[in-house]
């Protein structure tokens, strides 16, 4: 087997220096030899270093890297309070600017400024970003919008890349605080809601339960109302058939005072029988002032029955102004009660509303977004049935308003038509105590009557 040979060694610098010949290390002695090799040494040194500083931090000096920005933005109007997210974006980016960033008028220069190198990439905030960025549906988003040349310097390509990533990823982080301030507010104002809706359906249901206990009042004094009624009707017949027979004794009185004068006349022709007469002048004397007491009170007996009139035709008057306030305020029941079931269905949508914005509390922002704009849609669905149910309570309560206007008329309509049945039952007491004794009396006895229960139906109703 042959024997293999050991590598030689490498030759230090030293013995390449002894291998040179004297000729070749005679030029050492030169100066210009050395500056050669410095030269040729100085030539990757420096190729290294400026790869080095190159690559050692290639963001340190980011801020000094031309970049052109348009805000178009024309802000927008949320809650009340004018918000301009473009203009606050460019504040920020001048405060603590990432790059170079150079103002531009329009979309146009600021492309062209790329293209012919003055800048490395243009970024625009289009006019609508306020509008969709603070709105926070999925639907839309605030996107802003970068232009750059990968053709004329790709390195400054990918930093455009990197740097808008960079802004769009501050910008959504400042977003979502404000939306989460938001947030928090319309959890506040939805737990006032909640108080003022307590307390209005509060006062709502003890209005409906006043109005419930008003309308039973109500069909009582109907129900009184018509049994006084029933009464004056049995009265008034009563009434009638006394008026009747006080007719009929009158027309029997008014003849037999016709016979007692024929009578008179013929006796007073008998000159002997003057003194046996004289009795018979004062039974005419009496009649004659029981006469005079009849006409009184037939006056006073005409004058009730006017009063009477009147007053039953005030009576129903007011029965029927009554009448049509209770059957408004029935036909406005149903309504109110309407209102108050759309009153439940918006509060049972409003704290289903509350319940999924705490589940977007605890899964995430856009969660709780959506559960804001349910909840707030639940909040004008129960305005709505508030607003039903107030109209429904207003128009019951003018029901009850005119109801109640016409009760005082009703009630002084019944005391006009008692004060007459009362002037009528004194004229038919004067009138039966003038009659006393004759064939009218039983007539004037039962008109008495009959005013009297006239006025006894009358006081109850």
């Amino acid at each position: 087997m042959p024997m293999t040979q050991p590598p030689s060694p490498r030759p230090s610098l030293r013995d390449s220096y002894r291998a040179l010949t004297p000729a070749e290390r005679g030029l050492w002695r030169y100066p210009i030899m050395w500056a050669a090799a410095l030269a040729f040494l100085f030539i990757p040194i420096t190729y290294v270093a400026v790869y080095l500083m190159s690559v050692w931090d290639p963001a340190g000096n980011l801020n000094q890297l031309p970049a052109a920005l348009v805000n178009l933005d024309r802000g927008t109007v949320s809650r009340g309070e004018k918000i301009n997210v473009g203009q606050d974006l460019v504040k920020e980016l001048r405060d603590d600017p990432p790059v170079n960033f150079r103002s531009y008028p329009s979309v146009a220069t600021a492309q062209q400024a790329v293209r012919d190198g003055e800048v490395y990439f243009a970024l625009t905030i289009p006019a609508d970003f306020s509008q969709k960025a603070v709105a926070g549906s999925s639907a839309q988003h605030g996107l802003l919008q970068l232009y750059r040349a990968p053709g004329l310097n790709y390195y400054a390509s990918t930093v455009a890349d990197r740097v808008a990533g960079t802004i769009a990823t501050n910008l959504n982080a400042t977003l979502g605080e404000n939306r989460w301030d938001v947030v928090q507010t319309s959890l506040k104002d939805v737990q006032d809601g909640f108080a003022d809706i307590r307390d209005a359906t509060r006062k709502l249901a003890d209005g409906a339960q006043s109005l419930t206990d008003g309308t039973r009042k109500l069909n009582d004094g109907a129900g009184d109302l018509q049994t006084g009624a029933g009464k004056l009707a049995g009265g008034a017949d009563k009434l009638a058939d006394g008026a009747g027979t006080l007719s009929g004794g009158v027309t029997r009185l008014t003849g037999g005072v016709t016979q007692l004068g024929s009578g008179l006349r013929q006796l007073e022709q008998a000159a002997p029988g003057r003194q046996q007469l004289q009795p018979l002048r004062d039974g005419a004397a009496k009649l004659t002032a029981g006469a005079t007491s009849l006409s009184g009170g037939l006056t006073k007996l005409a004058a009730g029955g006017d009063q009477l009139a009147a007053g039953a035709a005030k009576l129903t008057a007011g029965a029927t102004q009554v009448a049509g306030g209770n059957a408004q305020l029935a036909t406005q029941l149903p309504q109110l009660a309407g209102g108050l079931g759309d009153l439940n269905k918006g509060a049972q949508q409003l704290s289903g509303g509350a319940a999924q914005l705490r589940s977007g509390v605890a899964s995430g922002l856009k969660p709780a977004v959506d559960g804001a704009a349910q909840l707030q849609a639940g909040a004008q669905k129960l305005s709505g049935g508030l607003g039903q149910a107030r109209g429904g309570a207003q128009k019951a309560a003018d029901g009850a308003g005119q109801l109640a206007a016409g009760l005082p008329k009703l009630g002084s309509s019944l005391g006009q038509l008692q004060t007459g049945a009362q002037t009528l039952a004194g004229g038919a007491g004067q009138l039966s105590t003038a009659l006393k004794g004759t064939p009218a009396a039983t007539g004037a006895t039962n008109l008495q009557t009959g005013a009297t229960q006239l006025a006894g139906g009358l006081g109850q109703a």
